[in-house]
């Protein structure tokens, strides 16, 4: 609900801006002011989506992975699952266990299923192990990410992934930390780039027009001529902030759709922001 309102607020203030502004700046301003606009929103748009991965790759990645790795070698679950027999009295080579949990795709089960090759009788021996790893896989997240970030994003994690990540540790740290690098913290990182740089590249394109502007001798200080005029620049204005509402839609829609499912809208209560999302992507 609070996110709602907020979403419409925005809108809201992208509409009515323009058209206050087109009252007093007349139709020629505002028709300069779209047109530049929609030059600035397109170069952001195509430009932060073509670099937003070079960046990350370029400057973050490798710190990324190292955090990872860092995290996940407390997540071993080989040495989990060695612990817990050990508790029911089994000793098993690390590397007879390593690899039957590195290979299958419930390495859980896989543990188990050794177990009870050594004479191990409780068939409850996988649902520990997955408990046990099951409450530290959250904190090795939490650390990878830092907590702050990871309790804003709130990782829910299925059991499908549960499983692919227990599968890669099992392997090494080094694969856990790229399967969860890939597959979680990129999508995130490469969102937040993409719309820092959409916003810088929208300012800075702006800046360049309007130094164009001035330098062909357009006079960006007049007002509205007329009565006439200040009608036509409200007329204008309104176009100019429905599209400003719009093109914030879709920035919107990249930021989430690229962020590989870590973060999530509900606007459904909204009033402003959802007639537009529904006109542009017909409510998918």
């Amino acid at each position: 609900m609070v996110f709602s309102l907020l979403l419409d607020i925005i809108v809201g203030i992208l509409i009515i801006v323009p058209v206050i502004r087109g009252a007093f700046k007349g139709f020629k301003r505002i028709v300069i002011s779209i047109v530049t606009f929609i030059i600035a929103a397109l170069l952001a748009y195509l430009l932060s989506s073509i670099f937003a991965q070079p960046v990350y790759n370029a400057f973050f990645r490798e710190r990324v992975l190292e955090s990872c790795k860092s995290a996940f070698e407390s997540v071993d679950p080989v040495s989990n699952a060695q612990q817990l027999l050990s508790d029911y009295g089994i000793e098993v080579s690390d590397d007879e266990l390593r690899s039957a949990m590195s290979e299958s795709g419930n390495a859980a089960q896989s543990a188990e299923e050794i177990a009870e090759e050594y004479g191990l009788s409780s068939s409850g021996f996988s649902s520990e192990l997955t408990e046990a790893l099951e409450q530290k896989l959250p904190q090795a997240f939490s650390e990878a990410l830092s907590s702050r970030v990871f309790d804003i994003f709130d990782y829910d994690l299925s059991s499908d992934e549960m499983y692919d990540i227990i599968q890669a540790a099992s392997q090494s740290s080094d694969n856990a930390a790229e399967y969860v690098e890939e597959n979680f913290i990129s999508p995130l990182c490469v969102s937040i780039i993409e719309l820092v740089l959409y916003i810088l590249t929208y300012i800075l394109v702006k800046l360049i027009l309007k130094l164009l502007l001035f330098v062909f001798g357009f006079d960006l200080k007049a007002g509205a001529q007329s009565v006439g005029d200040s009608v036509l620049g409200v007329l204008a204005g309104l176009i100019s902030g429905l599209i400003n509402a719009a093109v914030y839609v879709m920035v919107i829609r990249m930021f989430v759709n690229s962020s590989g499912g870590a973060l999530s809208l509900d606007f459904s209560s909204s009033v402003l922001f959802l007639p537009i999302y529904n006109f542009l992507y017909g409510g998918s």
